[in-house]
C-alpha cells in the first residue's frame, strides 16, 4: 500500500493552541458538542469540506500527520472514504475529583 516514513514511535506536543480568538472558538464549538445526544463522535473526511471549527481543527490535525507520513492529497484521495478523521468531545472540570479528570493512556484501533 505504501512504506511508513521513519517516525519516532511516540510524540507529543505542547502548547498546540495558542491564546485567541480561534481557541476561544474551539473552545464554544466543543461545549456545543458536548451536549449533543449521548456525546457521539463525529467522522470528517479527509477530503471532504469542514463545516464546523472543530471539523476545520480535527482535518488539520490528520492533514499534519499524513505530510509527516509523506502522504500527499493524491495519495490520501485514493484512499476513498476511509480516509478522514474521527472526534469527539469530553468535558473535564473543576466538579470532579482530580482522579475522574484525567484519561488513561490509550489508543484507537480502528
Amino acid at each position: 500500500m505504501y512504506r511508513r516514513a521513519a517516525l519516532p514511535t511516540f510524540a507529543a506536543w505542547d502548547a498546540v493552541l495558542p491564546r485567541c480568538n480561534a481557541t476561544s472558538a474551539l473552545v464554544s464549538s466543543a461545549r456545543a458538542a458536548f451536549g449533543f445526544g449521548n456525546n457521539p463522535s463525529f467522522w470528517v473526511g479527509a477530503c471532504w469540506e469542514a463545516h464546523s471549527v472543530l471539523d476545520r481543527f480535527a482535518l488539520g490535525v490528520f492533514w499534519f500527520h499524513a505530510s509527516r507520513l509523506g502522504l500527499s492529497h493524491l495519495t490520501v484521495q485514493s484512499f476513498g472514504a476511509g480516509a478522514g478523521a474521527e472526534y469527539w468531545v469530553q468535558r473535564r472540570g473543576p466538579e470532579q475529583r482530580p482522579s475522574e479528570r484525567g484519561m488513561d493512556w490509550h489508543f484507537d484501533k480502528d
